[in-house]
């Protein structure tokens, strides 16, 4: 009978160990997924690829991508449409003149092309 109480302990705690690490695996999945967007991840690749600009741009730049970033920054760059990009466009339109529109387009532009 010991023998079998044995197992049984034993057998739990394996359940244990294994459920505790697929539950820990599952929350790591969720935090990286939820604190490093996609998007986020290729800017910061895109900003250090562009060694031929001056300092000035790459602050531009970063302050371009932290917009891009804001709006879709959780999304894949292949699910994006036309019409989300309009739309971010047009919101950006009701709060900032229309050469910092232009300029955020731009970067927007450089970085999906930098991601392919």
């Amino acid at each position: 009978m010991a023998a079998v109480g044995w197992r049984r302990s034993w057998l739990a705690a394996a359940r244990k160990r294994v459920f505790d690490w697929l539950a820990a695996s599952r929350a790591r999945v969720r935090s990286a997924t939820r604190s490093s967007s996609v998007m986020f991840m290729r800017s910061e690749r895109f900003i250090a690829s562009r060694i031929d600009v001056d300092e000035n741009t790459i602050r531009n730049y970063r302050t371009a991508l932290k917009k891009v970033c804001a709006t879709f920054g959780t999304r894949d760059p292949a699910t994006l449409t036309v019409d989300d990009v309009a739309d971010w466009v047009a919101t950006l339109a009701e709060t900032m003149k229309p050469g910092t529109v232009q300029l955020y387009l731009l970067v927007f532009r450089l970085l999906l092309d930098y991601v392919g």
